[in-house]
């Protein structure tokens, strides 16, 4: 990553959205305002408490929801370097502004129909102090430079993402003040890598209790890369998880992996994950969108 760079490219992308997708790379692309899973579904099968997580960042959700549910050391990886940036930005956030403030500025629950405060620049200030140099330069670069408190749209996907609070089990009114007590004991790790290159920046010191991997298996799908991941091996996917990142989980360490239920992913993930590596739904207690690798 680079900061000059990395700016720029918001900047572009804030400013030029309309043309974006001839300029989107794995590592600058459109990032997910809010999660699009249902977190509160499947994260308390999962024993965070004091636990060791390795997760995607994305929108940051799955972040702050491993440190409302006690994680004492979180690594966040993303391949695109706007996650980043977003990541803190959410942090900072939460440690400076209320609930409703918080609400307000993400476009969460009855506030995401006010356009008009999604970003506003005026709560931007209140988060400026509680955030770290880069990130504070990213973000005053993007606001004065690119008009983001207008154009944010540009930097954001918004296709099946939802403004309901009932998935963010992380933004209950009444345990906010308990995620803000939280969030400043807990040690974070920031990754800026794609997830079929992490075996190579982890080292085997760091062992996990959990590895949160999102929906990453439907972009890699997207992407064709299981299939011709390790020489075509068709079952690539499956391999990478238990030959080389479950090297990283703990004995009894568990992987998480979460797909839709629309009849394209359900049935790839059923070819592709439905092994004797990972139990989905009952075989778990689970949902059945959550597949579960679980290392013996």
């Amino acid at each position: 990553m680079n900061l000059e760079n990395d700016i720029a490219m918001g900047i572009r992308f804030l400013t030029d959205g309309i043309h974006q997708e001839l300029f989107e790379t794995p590592q600058y692309n459109r990032i997910f305002p809010r999660t699009n899973e249902a977190l509160y579904l499947y994260y308390p099968y999962f024993l965070l408490y004091d636990a060791s997580v390795l997760t995607v960042s994305g929108s940051g959700d799955h972040v702050l929801q491993a440190i409302k549910m006690g994680a004492r050391e979180i690594t966040a990886f993303d391949k695109n370097y706007f996650a980043y940036y977003y990541l803190y930005l959410k942090l900072g956030a939460v440690n400076s502004l209320s609930y409703d403030e918080f609400c307000a500025f993400f476009g969460f629950g009855p506030q995401a129909r006010r356009k008009d405060i999604f970003f506003s620049k005026k709560t931007y200030e209140k988060v400026r102090p509680y955030l770290k140099d880069d990130i504070l330069t990213f973000w005053d670069s993007l606001y004065q430079r690119g008009d983001f408190a207008c154009n944010y749209n540009n930097l954001f996907y918004s296709d099946g993402v939802t403004s309901n609070l009932g998935k963010y089990s992380y933004l209950e009114e009444r345990s906010y003040p308990l995620l803000k007590e939280k969030i400043k004991n807990v040690k974070i790790k920031y990754l800026s890598e794609d997830l079929l290159d992490l075996p190579k920046v982890l080292t085997k010191e760091q062992q996990y209790d959990t590895i949160f991997l999102s929906n990453i298996f439907d972009w890699l799908v997207q992407e064709d890369t299981i299939f011709n991941y390790r020489e075509g091996n068709p079952k690539g996917f499956e391999t990478f998880i238990h030959e080389e990142l479950s090297l990283f989980l703990k004995e009894d360490g568990k992987c998480a992996i979460y797909t839709p239920l629309c009849s394209f992913f359900k049935t790839l993930a059923e070819d592709y994950l439905d092994s004797p590596y990972f139990s989905c739904g009952e075989r778990n207690r689970v949902p059945k969108r959550v597949y579960v690798y679980t290392k013996k």
